[in-house]
C-alpha cells in the first residue's frame, strides 16, 4: 500500500504540471515548499521521469521554441536562463545542437538588428548611423546572442 503523504505529493506535481512544463529543479522546488524535504519528494520525480511527465529535454526544447518566438533570445541568453532554473548543462547543449542551427540563429539576430536599427532612426535623428549600429548591438548582446554573430552583422552593415 502507497503512503498517502505520496499520492498527496504526486497530486501536487501533476498539478503544477498541468499548468505548465517545469525543470525537474523548478518541480522540486515547488513541492518543497509546501511538503519541506523529504524522500518522497525524490520518488515522485522519479516515476514521473519514468512515465516521461517530468522531462529537461522535453523542457528545454519547449522553453526553446517560446522564448525564441516571443522575445527573440539567443542562445546565450537562453542557456543563462536555462541554467538558472536548474536544467544540466549537458541536456542544453545536445538540445541546442539539435534545435538551434547556426544559420537560424544568424536569421534571427539579423531580424533583431534590423528591428532596432529601424525603431532607432525615427527616435533621434541626429544620432549617427555608427552610433545607432552600436545601440543595436548592444541591444542584440542583451539578448543573448554571440560576440562573432554581432560583428558579423556589423561587418556586413558597414556601408549601409
Amino acid at each position: 500500500m502507497k503512503d498517502p503523504k505520496y499520492d498527496k505529493i504526486m497530486g501536487k506535481a501533476l498539478k503544477y504540471l498541468s499548468f505548465r512544463d517545469l525543470s525537474e529543479k523548478e518541480l522540486k522546488n515547488k513541492l518543497r515548499r509546501n511538503y519541506g524535504k523529504s524522500e518522497l519528494i525524490e520518488k515522485v520525480c522519479e516515476e514521473l521521469k519514468r512515465i516521461a511527465y517530468l522531462d529537461d529535454r522535453r523542457y528545454v526544447h519547449n522553453y526553446i521554441v517560446s522564448k525564441r518566438s516571443r522575445l527573440w533570445w539567443g542562445k546565450n541568453l537562453l542557456f543563462k536562463k536555462l541554467v538558472e532554473k536548474g536544467v544540466c548543462s549537458n541536456i542544453i547543449h545536445e538540445v541546442f545542437d539539435e534545435y538551434i542551427k547556426e544559420e537560424d540563429e544568424y536569421q534571427l539576430a539579423k531580424k533583431v538588428f534590423e528591428k532596432k536599427i529601424n525603431s532607432l532612426i525615427g527616435n533621434k535623428a541626429n544620432e549617427t548611423d555608427q552610433k545607432k549600429k552600436h545601440k543595436a548591438a548592444r541591444h542584440l548582446e542583451n539578448k543573448g546572442f554571440p560576440v562573432a554573430l554581432i560583428i558579423r552583422l556589423l561587418e556586413e552593415n558597414k556601408e549601409k
